[in-house]
């Protein structure tokens, strides 16, 4: 595993589903880390991106390519990315890193304008060992800011995971339906 020097500070834990070798799921601590805006972030985010292109086994871009160029050209967005690694978030190793959400948001709205599971961790059942990983970076996004609204574009295959968490459909006259969460 290639560590990276990172600037990434801890945000909060949750916890996901991890699959044993005998089938059943148990409950893992991970970390919610905030990227900042540095070489050493977007050096990060960028590893991740590739990664996770290259585990999609498509050369298509990823939302962790978006985030990437924002970053880089300095967008005043907040990346938060799930890690399974538990400490020293200064070498954070991209292997172990299983989603990002990026958003803005001032004291009352939030803007969410990406998120992204690791690719081989999207509903692959049999051969993918997480669970939750989604629900998790969504949740502690809406604990840990004092929004009262979140509004995000659902794909028509990612409405469901969305409504389970409370999201409802506010326009579904967009090619993407806006979805708003309220506190």
């Amino acid at each position: 595993m290639d560590s990276i020097s990172f600037k990434a500070n801890l945000v909060n834990n949750a916890v996901i589903k991890y699959r044993k070798p005998n089938k059943l799921y148990s409950d893992l601590s991970v970390s919610i880390v905030r990227m900042t805006n540095t070489k050493s972030d977007q050096n990060a985010i960028r590893k991740i991106a590739t990664l996770w292109r290259n585990i999609s086994g498509k050369q298509e871009y990823t939302f962790a390519d978006i985030m990437y160029q924002r970053v880089f050209n300095r967008s005043s967005k907040i990346i938060y990315a799930l890690t399974t690694q538990s400490s020293n978030y200064k070498k954070l190793c991209p292997e172990e890193v299983l989603g990002m959400v990026e958003f803005n948001h001032n004291k009352k709205n939030c803007i969410i304008d990406c998120v992204q599971t690791r690719p081989d961790c999207i509903n692959s059942e049999n051969k993918n060992p997480y669970k939750g990983i989604g629900a998790a970076m969504m949740l502690s996004l809406i604990n840990l800011t004092d929004c009262r609204k979140f509004y995000l574009y659902s794909k028509e295959e990612t409405m469901k995971f969305y409504e389970k968490l409370g999201f409802k459909v506010s326009n579904r006259e967009l090619s993407c339906p806006l979805m708003v969460y309220e506190k």
